[in-house]
């Protein structure tokens, strides 16, 4: 008879516990910008927009009015979920009389299935729709996070011809406390990042919970200006190409 061979329990990872775990998360990350960790990107298709960059998984492509989630690939014909932070920044590719870049709101939001957070821009004929949704959070005395919002397209026409355009409206008012609690943790997570836009030097404790590692505490080091630099101009609209190098060499934030 063949006696069975002995099975060794791995026992090994049980000494190396979750918090050295949670301790160490950023190493071998170095080199990661902070822009590769911020929510993919959901993108209403246009007439002008390059269809083949807009394909799901079985090569099949969003068509004008559609939208197109590039986290997973999925087209979509309307959104549903929640909105958790809006941010007014630089418009890119859009610019004033006088040279200056125009302003859009950029939304980080979170599908209904409270696991997916995504980033949609609203620019000029899109601008009314995102302050509409402002006026029933102002009115309502409730954050814009507590509101279930569905977002469809419609067709206007502008001075180069008719455009899609995305336009909220307000499901209902979220009441469950267990999602509320979710989305008033993922909502506070984006609010520290948007903050640093308008001028404020975060310590590494505040960026530690701005990316949600409250359980960190002070056991880690997040330091650097390329990093601080990098989310800044991210979250203004902006990139590196307009930010003069070196940086100041008094300039320490952490």
């Amino acid at each position: 008879m063949v006696p069975k061979p002995t099975v060794k329990k791995e026992t090994a990872l049980a000494t190396y516990d979750q918090m050295r775990m949670r301790k160490n998360f950023s190493l071998g990350t170095a080199g990661i910008d902070p822009s590769d960790v911020m929510p993919s990107m959901v993108k209403l298709v246009q007439g002008t927009t390059d269809l083949d960059r807009v394909k799901d998984d079985e090569g099949n492509q969003a068509k004008v009015g559609q939208f197109f989630f590039y986290g997973d690939k999925s087209i979509l014909d309307t959104i549903e979920g929640y909105v958790l932070n809006l941010a007014k920044v630089n418009d890119p590719y859009n610019n004033k009389d006088n040279g200056q870049p125009e302003k859009m709101y950029r939304a980080i939001g979170i599908f209904s299935d409270l696991l997916t957070p995504f980033v949609m821009y609203f620019r000029r004929g899109a601008i009314n729709t995102v302050k509409n949704l402002l006026g029933n959070v102002f009115a309502n005395l409730r954050g814009v996070y507590t509101f279930k919002i569905q977002i469809k397209t419609e067709q206007k026409k502008g001075e180069k011809g008719n455009y899609m355009t995305p336009v909220i409206s307000i499901v209902n008012k979220e009441n469950e406390p267990k999602t509320l609690e979710i989305l008033e943790k993922e909502a506070r997570k984006y609010e520290y990042l948007s903050k640093m836009a308008g001028g404020i030097v975060f310590t590494t404790r505040e960026l530690a919970v701005a990316f949600g590692l409250l359980y960190l505490k002070n056991s880690y080091e997040l330091k650097g200006y390329n990093l601080w630099m990098s989310v800044y101009l991210i979250l203004k609209g902006e990139h590196w190409v307009n930010y003069p190098l070196p940086p100041p060499e008094t300039w320490n934030p952490f």
